[in-house]
């Protein structure tokens, strides 16, 4: 099974509500969502996975992007108590810090007590014994960060009730520098006798809030390999910020087009791959937001056709 990371902004949600209704009967594909903005669109989003039959994680104690202040978290909480309470719908996800007390998890787990919940660990600052303890009699998976001693949690736990979130997408600083393919990933191809495998989708791990004028325009495109995951980018040439960004997106997807006639089997067919053929095919392309979702949709497309859905 598949437990796609992704952090709460609008393109990440916008993307599962898109997609729910392929993520599996019986489900193979559950979200992990880790909110980073006032619930308003988080809780669109569960009202669609709910409509569409389907569960997610969500973790119940955000602390980053606009949430950062305790009063904003408190709001979210409030907002977020009658959501949260859907067991058909929300699988409770706790996340550990390096401030984070045994007790704190404890508390979470207790308070969650016969429900399926999950548990993201970004320390090794509890114990591998003490978070097994907890977890006994709990119906529980365990997310286990590149920050932290896998093997030391995983033998704790138990395999079978754990993943590791990989850091999959190869990052640059700036769209301009994003080159041909690159690749992203043989996770999907390794994870038996695990709970499943997770990554980012294309998008960076680090949690970065905000952003500045586009440079350049990239659209990076998941495909499979007999050996890996790999991504190609498509980057317009013109890599000055400002200016309308409609020119860029022509530039980048005639890229897409030309190489989907040359490999027309590289990609997989997805409701986002006919999104870009048909932005180049009229001449109206996208925002930088919905560019954002579709990569992502395009990107859990080619996992759930690996996963055979």
């Amino acid at each position: 099974m598949y437990f796609p990371y992704l952090y709460g902004r609008t393109a990440e949600l916008l993307a599962i509500t898109e997609s729910a209704h392929d993520f599996g009967s019986p489900q193979q594909i559950f979200p992990l969502i880790e909110a980073v903005r006032p619930s308003a669109a988080l809780r669109r989003c569960l009202d669609a996975v709910e409509k569409a039959g389907k569960e997610i994680y969500v973790i119940v104690n955000p602390s980053r992007g606009k949430l950062q202040a305790p009063s904003a978290q408190t709001l979210w909480q409030t907002e977020m108590t009658a959501h949260l309470a859907k067991s058909s719908v929300v699988r409770p996800t706790f996340r550990q810090e390096d401030s984070t007390p045994l007790t704190a998890l404890q508390a979470f787990v207790k308070q969650y007590s016969g429900r399926a919940i999950g548990v993201v660990l970004t320390s090794n600052a509890i114990a591998p014994a003490d978070v097994a303890a907890a977890l006994s009699n709990a119906n529980a998976v365990v997310f286990l960060m590149t920050s932290v001693n896998r093997t030391a949690y995983s033998t704790a736990v138990g395999s079978a009730a754990t993943i590791d979130v990989e850091d999959n997408f190869q990052t640059e600083a700036r769209n301009a520098d994003y080159v041909g393919t690159k690749g992203q990933g043989t996770n999907h191809l390794t994870w038996t006798g695990r709970a499943g495998f997770s990554d980012f989708t294309v998008l960076p791990a680090v949690f970065k809030d905000g952003g500045g004028p586009t440079g350049a325009v990239a659209v990076h495109l998941t495909y499979e390999e007999p050996a890996e995951l790999r991504v190609q980018h498509f980057v317009s040439t013109i890599t000055s910020s400002g200016g309308a960004p409609s020119p860029k997106f022509a530039q980048a997807l005639n890229q897409l087009v030309a190489q989907f006639a040359a490999t027309p089997s590289r990609f997989r067919k997805s409701p986002a791959l006919d999104d870009y053929l048909h932005q180049a095919k009229v001449g109206q392309y996208t925002s930088p937001e919905r560019n954002k979702r579709l990569q992502i949709i395009h990107h859990l497309f080619t996992v759930a056709r690996h996963l055979g859905l």
